[in-house]
Order: structure tokens, then C-alpha cells, then sequence
């Protein structure tokens, strides 16, 4: 018994690290932001990584989001098949431009091989072809500029 309970405190103090490493990743990538026109955008990626924790990572993400921002975050599965995005998008940029997460995350979705979408502010979708994540985010600053 003491076995059993010393192996489940060791994994949630695990699952407490790598939350607290990928929480760490997004302070980065909001350092990285850059600008498209008077849009901030905010990228990053992550590997091994299932759609509930990227989901969760971009509800983090879209707290920290400074005004006039767009945060998209891209991850492929643990396995190396799957791709999942979650899109962010600040409430002033949804009152004041066309830019919505549903309609971005769909465009990227399309991009790596799959389909998603979702609310305004917060969205999701995924893909079959990982291989093409790092293409759809390039993309990124040219799908914002047409929505602005």
C-alpha cells in the first residue's frame, strides 16, 4: 500500500513539472511575439503532447495574452501521427476585426490534413499529417493579415 500511494505522489509531482516546463515554454513564446500590422501574434509548438494538455495550454495562453493579440499553438501527439491546434484570440480583435480562432484554427486545420474549429475566442482541430505543422504555422502572418 505504501508502494502503490509513494508511485502515485511521484506521478502527480511529474504531471506538476511538465505542466510547470510547458507553462514556462509560453512565456517565451509570448516574448517571441511578432507584429503583423498592429496584431500581435503569438506562436509556438511542442512535442508529445495530447489535445486535452494543448487545449489547456492555450486557454493558459489566451489569460496571458496581451490586447490585440492572436495566440496559436501547434502539437503532435506522442505517437508522431497525429497533429492538434488550439487558436486564441484577444475579445478586442473579435469586436474589431474579422479574426475569429474558429475560422483561423480551421485554415490551419486544413492546411496539416484535418478539420476544427470552436468559439471566437478559443478554438481547436486537428490533422493526420504532422509532417506539415511547420508550414501552416508559417503561414500564420499571411492568414492574420487577410483577416485584419
Amino acid at each position: 500500500a505504501d508502494l502503490l500511494a509513494q508511485t502515485k505522489r511521484l506521478e502527480k509531482e511529474l504531471d506538476q513539472i511538465r505542466r510547470d516546463r510547458l507553462a514556462a515554454r509560453l512565456d517565451q513564446f509570448i516574448r517571441d511575439k511578432i507584429a503583423v500590422g498592429n496584431v500581435h501574434l503569438i506562436t509556438g509548438t511542442f512535442e508529445e503532447v495530447d489535445m486535452e494538455t494543448l487545449r489547456m495550454l492555450g486557454e493558459d495562453l489566451r489569460g496571458r495574452l496581451p490586447e490585440r493579440s492572436v495566440g496559436v499553438l501547434g502539437g503532435i501527439d506522442p505517437a508522431g501521427d497525429k497533429v492538434y491546434l488550439v487558436a486564441s484570440v484577444t475579445d478586442d480583435l473579435i469586436q474589431t476585426t474579422s479574426i475569429k480562432a474558429g475560422a483561423l484554427v480551421g485554415a490551419l486545420a486544413r492546411k496539416v490534413g484535418g478539420g476544427g474549429g470552436g468559439r471566437p475566442a478559443l478554438a481547436t482541430a486537428g490533422g493526420k499529417q504532422p509532417e506539415r505543422l511547420g508550414e501552416a504555422m508559417a503561414d500564420l502572418p499571411q492568414l492574420i493579415s487577410d483577416m485584419v
